[in-house]
């Protein structure tokens, strides 16, 4: 994982991305998908309240919004792929990664790791994620 992250944090941006996976070395292309699974995998976790969020946040949250940050267009492109070759359901394709990634981004791991800000809170996580994804600009409309 930690040779996954490195590569996403200081190589991938070298590559022509929007060739999905296919513009990366075989081995890179096994790295950056393992990453991806694992991301999408923790963002199911997350969804379906096996795991909660603010530890997810809190430990993992920086890595989850700059992975998804550099590879957003990768993704994009392999969703774009998965249309043109007739896939069921091609935007579902690290889908769990993306609701994971919006819902750091609401839930910053600085806040998550604080107690003292999320005692004081007025506003229910949950409603501040229902108004994130309702949004005009939320990815998920």
């Amino acid at each position: 994982m930690a040779q996954a992250r490195r590569f996403v944090f200081y190589e991938i941006g070298g590559f022509d991305l929007s060739q999905g996976l296919a513009c990366l070395p075989l081995e890179q292309q096994v790295l950056v998908r393992d990453l991806a699974w694992y991301y999408d995998n923790v963002g199911a976790l997350v969804l379906h309240d096996v795991v909660d969020l603010e530890p997810v946040a809190g430990y993992l949250g920086g890595s989850i919004i700059d992975t998804w940050e550099k590879m957003c267009p990768l993704i994009e492109a392999e969703r774009a792929k998965r249309a043109d070759s007739g896939s069921a359901d091609p935007g579902r394709w690290q889908e769990y990664f993306q609701y994971l990634y919006n819902l750091v981004e609401i839930r910053r791991p600085q806040y998550a790791r604080d107690k003292k800000l999320r005692a004081s809170e007025k506003i229910p996580l949950r409603v501040m994620i229902r108004r994130k994804l309702m949004s005009e600009d939320s990815p998920l409309n």
